[in-house]
């Protein structure tokens, strides 16, 4: 997964849709909160697109036409865990395209994140890392004004543990992503109804 690539395709489509991150940042890091927090509803109800996804590519292999496709992408993998953590992912890719900003990390990154969601997948549950990870996300809007301090780093150490999360317990995540970003690009403005 190019991060780097995906932070602009993810702000692009954002602003294309009417969406802007930087308007209003608590607003938008609030709503990556409600990402995380749909994650964990679909994982305490069993929602997993594992299993639908080979009906799923097999359906789309079939038709070229977009509602088609649209309507098949809601039957067979929206609101699944894989596709909420997707999009945990794709929102605090686009904050970084709209703060100019990407979601690539240094090896050293990499390892620290890869750590905490080691440690967190062996040592909590579920539930409990995706309150790690709000935490994390209150504590960067706390700090935001501080000087020195790069808010937006801890924002994207979130994304990079939900990447390492996902690789541990064998969720395709590079798949959810580009098919979640696929569905968006095809979505009404301002996603029909959305005030934000």
């Amino acid at each position: 997964m190019n991060l780097t690539e995906l932070s602009k395709a993810a702000f692009q489509n954002a602003k294309a849709h009417g969406f802007n991150e930087t308007e209003d940042i608590e607003r938008t890091l609030m709503l990556i909160i409600t990402e995380i927090s749909e994650a964990v509803d679909a994982h305490r109800k069993g929602w997993r697109a594992e299993e639908n996804r080979s009906w799923y590519d097999a359906f789309i292999e079939k038709t070229t036409d977009i509602d088609k496709r649209m309507t098949a992408f809601e039957g067979y993998i929206k609101n699944n865990l894989e596709d909420e953590l997707a999009d945990v992912v794709i929102r605090i890719a686009s904050l970084c395209g709209a703060c100019a900003d990407n979601l690539e990390a240094d090896k050293e990154q990499w390892k620290a994140a890869e750590r905490q969601a080691t440690w967190m997948h062996t040592n909590v549950s579920f539930p409990a890392m995706c309150l790690h990870l709000c935490h994390s996300i209150f504590t960067a809007n706390s700090v935001r004004n501080c000087n020195g301090y790069r808010w937006l780093d801890a924002v994207k150490f979130v994304a990079w543990q939900v990447i390492e999360y996902c690789k541990l317990v064998g969720i395709d995540l590079d798949w959810y992503i580009n098919a979640k970003m696929e569905y968006n690009k095809h979505r009404q403005p301002m996603h029909g109804n959305c005030k934000y």
